[in-house]
């Protein structure tokens, strides 16, 4: 009997256990005769090891790609050097170096002062302060520190230098020194005029340095150590009534860095009020309307105007108040008569109760 050469194929290989074949599977292979056959694809079970192992190997690299480097050093914060420090020489035995101190984890100042030499980085502080117990300048962020010395005639350098919250310091500020000039006794007979927008300062200038030298060396003089004036007057619009504001002034011998200035005037203590009516009201007019009367004026323009007043009056009688506080520029009066000649005028009121004069009268009778 003659069989074919696929049968034979059949004959030789052994039989695949059902068991076998659901595990394995089988798969659709066309032979040379055109005739289609099962047979395992036990070849279709590696794919998904494959994949297996190819995701574990991509999660090694990432893994070894993200590793850790060594920890960095910390940071080192090292306060900025102060810039721009001020001497001021106030009269003949005081010193007061005013600085700006921004950074708030500055927590030290070391000071240091030479009168004999320069300073320089090898220099010793003479003295080391508390931000805290520093007092606070003028200017917002400013401290101020002061140095008491029995004359202020040779030559004496300051600098400062800024210690940071982890006991780092900062590099010395530029040196600033004293500079020997006559120094001018105090204005006296400090005055003040309130005015409704103002407050005026004048004083007497002195008549010589401390020295008792004629004439007083002077190029202006500072009220409240911030505002510099160049005569005996000073002009201050930035006060309210009825708070109170102490003045005080310096004479100024020497402007620039160093600053030197007189000791203090005797202060000056002023408690403004207002005692400054509105103006009048203007271009008052009366309409008749319906049985009433219609008031209209020209408003007013003060920044604490509160409201008006409006007064009526007959003829040959005084004015009364006929209306409570009005806040705009106009009434109608319905308690009137008819065939009755009526007088008005109307005032106005600022906050503090202020009462101008009667504005023009204007007289209107209503008609039945």
């Amino acid at each position: 009997m003659t069989c074919s050469r696929d049968e034979n194929i059949r004959k030789r290989s052994p039989e695949i256990p059902a068991s076998s074949s659901t595990l394995l599977g089988t798969v659709d292979v066309v032979g040379s005769d055109g005739e289609g056959r099962k047979t395992p694809y036990s070849r279709t079970l590696l794919r998904p090891v494959f994949g297996v192992l190819c995701w574990f190997w991509f999660g090694f690299v990432l893994v070894g790609c993200a590793k850790v480097g060594d920890p960095l050093p910390p940071v080192v914060r090292i306060p900025d050097p102060v810039r721009n420090l001020q001497l001021v020489q106030v009269g003949s035995e005081s010193i007061e170096l005013v600085f700006p101190i921004t950074d708030d984890t500055v927590r030290e100042v070391e000071v240091f002062r030479e009168c004999a030499g320069e300073i320089s980085e090898e220099s010793r502080a003479f003295v080391r302060v508390e931000v805290a117990d520093l007092a606070e300048g003028v200017e917002a962020g400013t401290r101020i520190f002061r140095d008491s010395i029995n004359d202020v005639t040779g030559r004496c350098s300051y600098a400062v230098r800024l210690k940071g919250s982890r006991r780092h310091w900062s590099d010395l500020s530029d040196p600033v020194s004293t500079d020997h000039v006559p120094v001018a006794r105090a204005p006296v007979n400090l005055r003040a005029k309130v005015l409704e927008d103002r407050i005026e300062l004048t004083w007497d200038p002195p008549r010589q340095n401390l020295d008792g030298s004629k004439p007083a060396n002077l190029s202006g003089y500072l009220v409240n150590s911030r505002f510099s004036s160049s005569e005996a007057r000073y002009l201050d619009r930035d006060f309210r009534f009825g708070e109170a504001v102490t003045y005080f002034v310096q004479s100024v011998c020497r402007e620039g860095n160093p600053l030197v200035l007189s000791l203090p005037s005797a202060s000056l203590t002023v408690e403004p009020k207002d005692v400054f009516p509105p103006e009048a009201p203007v271009k008052l007019m009366a309409v008749a309307v319906d049985g009433a009367v219609q008031l209209i004026w020209d408003a007013n323009t003060e920044s604490d105007l509160a409201g008006y007043a409006v007064y009526r009056r007959v003829t040959g009688g005084s004015f009364e108040r006929v209306s409570p506080l009005v806040t705009v520029n106009r009434f109608l009066d319905e308690a009137v008569s008819s065939d009755t000649l009526f007088h008005y005028a109307v005032s106005a009121l600022d906050s503090a109760e202020n009462e101008s004069l009667y504005s023009e009268v204007v007289t209107i009778t209503v008609n039945p």
